[in-house]
């Protein structure tokens, strides 16, 4: 259950408020980790500015085209767009809002950033003792134009990019890239009308 609630980048996520110390170009994998996440603690539903705070952190363009590159031949240009555009949008009311609970209630201890290139990843051990649960979180970032922005999340070492890349394939394979369109827009659909409810 909460391996779909952290996105995230996602989940995974630096602001305007306590990270406001830091400046996204200039920080490492390690600063740019504990500034998203506090980003992601003051998410608020339907508040753009939290929101926008926290898309800096993330390489949506990366996250969602590797999400269906497998597949990327089944897709003409226009259905990628309206895919990634689609996607990035459900994320974002997803895992936002899930993730700013989840990180209120979590203790996490970080692990320096194994740094390889211009690929990083933060690994971290999460706990909830209330629920007696514990996971372990790989936070991965790409350098893309000087900085560090997150491209996936590693839950327990399994990629949620391809954990993505596993489902779409099979929705595709069933009902095509219109089926995995109209599932993405239902599912974002109900996502939003159930924020505004709360």
């Amino acid at each position: 259950m909460y391996k779909h609630k952290i996105i995230t980048i996602l989940f995974l996520l630096a602001c305007s408020f306590l990270a406001s110390s830091f400046v996204a170009a200039a920080n490492g994998p390690d600063k740019q980790t504990l500034a998203m996440i506090e980003a992601l603690k003051q998410v608020k539903k339907q508040n753009t500015a939290t929101y926008k705070n926290v898309d800096t952190y993330i390489n949506y363009k990366l996250l969602t085209s590797e999400s269906i590159s497998p597949h990327r031949s089944k897709f003409s240009d226009k259905q990628v767009n309206k895919f990634t555009t689609l996607f990035e949008a459900l994320i974002r009311a997803v895992a936002y809002p899930q993730s700013s609970a989840f990180y209120e209630e979590a203790k996490t201890t970080y692990q320096p950033a194994e740094i390889n290139g211009d690929v990083a990843v933060v690994i971290s051990e999460t706990t909830i003792e209330k629920e007696d649960f514990e996971m372990e979180i790989g936070y991965q970032w790409t350098k893309t134009n000087g900085e560090w922005l997150l491209s996936d999340l590693l839950i327990d070492e399994d990629s949620l990019v391809k954990d993505y890349q596993n489902q779409f394939g099979r929705i595709i394979e069933k009902e095509g890239v219109d089926g995995l369109i109209k599932k993405v827009e239902v599912k974002l659909a109900e996502t939003e009308a159930e924020n505004k409810k709360q």
